[in-house]
């Protein structure tokens, strides 16, 4: 299946109304049009360029924002393609992507997500605005599913962050595994890398890419080196935090594996005594020793009755329960 990338200076409407009154026939569910996706997750983040405005990526960590823009591309591109045809080599109906002016990693967040999809991604390079898309000359725009850890690509230079104790880049953009959250880090000498903390719904692990640190694994210290994988499976209340212990800067690969992108998730930080509720709909805090065993909320489950914030409660009358006494 041929996907043809269109850059456009206008809107994605205005284009398909100039190709249906040229009589270029192309059905509207086989066009992406990146203008409004663009506009219904990110809103109007544009920057001003050569007189011009081009969709601009937020710098630093990639939002929730992020995730659903690529969900939105994988859920239309998985309706539009057929994985059995395209293995056997199976000629499919191309697609057309309305691409408008954009940033350099913009541009390379959207090839990278076509590119899944198929080998034959082609960007126009000239429109005269009445032609047939596919009929234009067009250069190879595909984007191997390949990134070395050495990597400086746009994307990655714009999804990252810099402070005095580390530098940190987020991959997530760029992998198309909505349910993988990948962030390299070096740490310099004598920083820590997160709290100390355990994952209840979250599977994580560190691979050491250049040099050695110390793991803080629960109450024990373990000396990793480049090559080592640290493994922290979810849901066994094992904490860990990387500390560089050396005088070298120390370089991690951390991967955190989600069930689904809308999960939840307990991070118990133990050292700080607080517990954070995170995923969909939840960004709170409780501090670690407000929990108390469910032994009492069991015993009096068919009572009413209000918890009071110091663990105490208050008698309620409630439909179809008598107080608790």
């Amino acid at each position: 299946m041929q996907i043809r990338v269109l850059p456009i200076h206008v809107s994605s409407g205005e284009v398909i109304d100039r190709l249906q009154k040229s009589g270029v026939d192309l059905p509207e569910l086989r066009i992406l049009r990146i203008d409004l996706a663009w506009e219904m997750f990110y809103g109007r983040a544009r920057v001003r360029q050569e007189g011009r405005l081009f969709l601009h990526l937020p710098q630093g960590k990639p939002r929730d924002t992020s995730r659903q823009f690529l969900r939105w591309i994988k859920a239309t591109l998985s309706q539009l393609t057929d994985g059995v045809a395209r293995s056997l080599k199976q000629a499919q109906e191309p697609v057309l992507v309305l691409l408008p002016d954009c940033t350099a990693e913009v541009k390379e967040l959207v090839l990278r997500q076509l590119s899944f999809f198929s080998e034959d991604v082609l960007e126009a390079k000239e429109w005269d605005g009445q032609t047939d898309p596919f009929l234009t000359e067009a250069v190879d725009a595909w984007m191997p599913p390949v990134i070395k850890a050495a990597d400086n690509t746009d994307l990655l230079r714009h999804q990252s962050e810099q402070t005095d104790r580390e530098t940190v880049h987020w991959y997530v953009t760029a992998l198309g595994i909505e349910n993988v959250y990948v962030q390299k880090y070096t740490l310099h000498p004598g920083a820590v890398y997160s709290r100390m903390h355990s994952h209840s719904d979250v599977d994580e692990l560190y691979l050491v890419l250049a040099g050695h640190c110390t793991v803080r694994i629960g109450t024990r210290d373990q000396i990793v080196c480049q090559g080592d994988l640290v493994s922290k499976p979810k849901g066994t209340g094992l904490s860990t935090q990387i500390f560089n212990h050396t005088e070298e800067p120390v370089t991690i690969m951390d991967f955190e594996i989600w069930e689904r992108i809308d999960d939840t998730d307990l991070a118990i930080y133990s050292d700080h005594g607080e517990v954070l509720l995170r995923g969909q709909g939840f960004r709170h805090y409780v501090p670690l020793d407000a929990i108390e065993p469910a032994d009492d909320l069991r015993a009096h489950y068919d009572t009413g009755y209000r918890r009071q914030r110091d663990g105490s409660y208050v008698p309620q009358e409630m439909r179809g329960v008598p107080p608790r006494k």
